[in-house]
This record gives structure tokens, sequence and C-alpha cells, in this order.
């Protein structure tokens, strides 16, 4: 008695994909429908990956830390949604104009990558097109820090969070 209900319980669990390539359809179905009982019944915690709620701002202050940055060159630009966009492509034209061999740097951050791109494409228009561009994304970590309202600054929690950017080196052909 005990070896058939154990072996009814075998059959109404999923199969492993060593299993599956012996199955014929009705076992497939059954296999599928017994994993969308798992996902339904499955209750996620709070505490994984999946899910993290933000703390209600009535309770916390939200301080959000700067990103991590190398140490900054002289041939490298930061662009933020808040930077004045015709000082850039001053100084990107200046530097490029003062040291046509050095490559420039361009950098731009979540919002700020729309930005970065139209500059590179300006300079590369300013220079009638004599401007190589090399482009490589990658994403940041960022860390949001929670402070306590009641008491007066009173840390209680970090968040990473992660964030698309975007490099832009921008080389000047010379003419030869």
């Amino acid at each position: 008695m005990k070896q058939q209900q154990e072996g009814e319980k075998k059959q109404q669990q999923p199969l492993e994909e060593e299993d599956k390539e012996w199955m014929s359809d009705e076992e497939e179905e059954l296999n599928i429908n017994l994993l969308k009982q798992e996902l339904e019944t499955e209750e996620i915690p709070l505490e994984s990956n999946i899910i993290k709620p933000f703390p209600s701002s009535d309770q916390f202050n939200l301080k959000k830390r700067t990103p991590v940055k190398r140490k900054i060159q002289r041939n490298e630009i930061y662009v933020s949604r808040k930077s004045n966009f015709n000082a850039q492509f001053k100084r990107g034209k200046s530097l490029l104009q003062k040291e046509p061999l050095k490559p420039i740097h361009i950098h731009g951050l979540g919002a700020a990558i729309l930005t970065a791109v139209e500059l590179a494409l300006e300079l590369k228009k300013e220079f009638h097109g004599k401007l190589q561009l090399n482009t490589t994304t990658s994403t940041v970590p960022l860390v949001d820090d929670f402070y306590s309202k009641q008491e007066e600054e009173y840390y209680v929690a970090s968040q990473v969070r992660f964030n698309s950017a975007i490099h832009i080196t921008c080389t000047r052909e010379l003419k030869e």
C-alpha cells in the first residue's frame, strides 16, 4: 500500500530535464500543469532579489549616494541632466583641438545617456566627420541610504539598485 502511494506521489511531482525526453504528450502536459500549480501556490519572500519594497516616504528620508567614479582625468567629461550642454561642448572641442592625438572620454549615467550621445554626435559634426566614436555600455551599482525621520539622521538601511551607463571614446582622425 505504501509503495503504491509513493508511486502516485512520484507521478504527481514535476519531472527533471533528463526524464522529459522519455515522456508521452499526456505526461508532458501533466508535468506542465504541476509546474504551474507550484508557481501559483509558491509565495515569494520579501527578502528575495525579485521583490524589494521601498520603505514608505513618511517614515524615512532617502539619500542617494553619488556614483563611484575613478580619478577624473583632464580628458574625461561626465554628463549629467543638470550640466550645461554648451559648456561641455566647448570643453570637448577645446580638448580635441589642443591635444588632437589624445582621445576624450564622455560618460553618461541613466537619464544623461541621451545627452552624452548628443554631445558626441555634435562634436563629430563640428569636426566634419573626422572624429571616430567608440561606444561601450555598462551597468553601474548605485546605493540609496534610508534614514529615520523620528530621530536626527538615524541610519536605518541601504539598498543597491542598478542603472545603465554609456562611455564614448572620441578620437580625432588627422589628415595624412
